[in-house]
């Protein structure tokens, strides 16, 4: 059951490898991120997305299935293999996340990096996750560019770097399709097929 487990939570982080930063891009100068949402604003209520989640470790590769809803108090992820194998739910709110795997067990804890620790044995930042999915930073000192339209390009939020890209308008806002989590541990790739904003974002 645990190795079935980490099979899945590989979606959402490698376990260990030696990955190292892509450098900035030639001309970009990082400047200091200044207090803000995000993409969404605060009463942006519900949204979420579906897609593909792909990751690199030891140089060995997975991808799952992905959907996520965020709700101003809550948010609920699925993960899944090809099939529908393997499925995990996870629902989180501000003080207790519980975690569901395919045999239907449930584990819960106060915040989810402990609770993916408990469970698989990793250290994984999914708490940081969850501000990058809003194209904020999770930790003070973050740095971020921006692209030639001024949408949020990458982000050195340490020891991590997200980038941002292929942004759409979904209804009034600029989100991007594509978005990239490099790591000392860490290569995820996540690619958005569908975005499902409120009228309120």
């Amino acid at each position: 059951m645990r190795q079935a487990f980490l099979v899945a939570v590989m979606a959402l982080c490698m376990l260990s490898a030696c990955t190292s930063l892509p450098p900035v891009p030639a001309g970009v100068h990082p400047q200091p991120w200044h207090n803000g949402p995000g993409w969404f604003s605060s009463t942006c209520s519900p949204w979420g997305f579906s897609g593909k989640l792909g990751v690199r470790y030891h140089h060995h590769g997975t991808v799952a299935l992905i959907e996520w809803e965020q709700q101003i108090s809550s948010w609920d992820l699925d993960l899944s293999g090809p099939l529908n194998q393997n499925p995990i739910h996870v629902h989180g709110e501000k003080d207790r996340v519980q975690l569901q795997d395919a045999s239907g067990r449930i584990w819960e804890a106060p915040e989810p990096d402990s609770l993916i620790q408990r469970v698989s044995g990793a250290k994984l930042p999914v708490s940081s996750l969850l501000d990058w999915l809003k194209g904020r930073p999770h930790r003070a000192g973050a740095q971020i560019w921006r692209d030639a339209d001024q949408n949020l390009a990458g982000m050195i939020d340490a020891p991590y770097q997200i980038l941002y890209s292929q942004y759409h308008p979904e209804g009034q806002v600029n989100v991007p399709h594509r978005i990239e989590i490099f790591g000392p541990h860490l290569h995820l790739t996540l690619i958005v097929r569908v975005w499902t904003l409120s009228s309120q974002c």
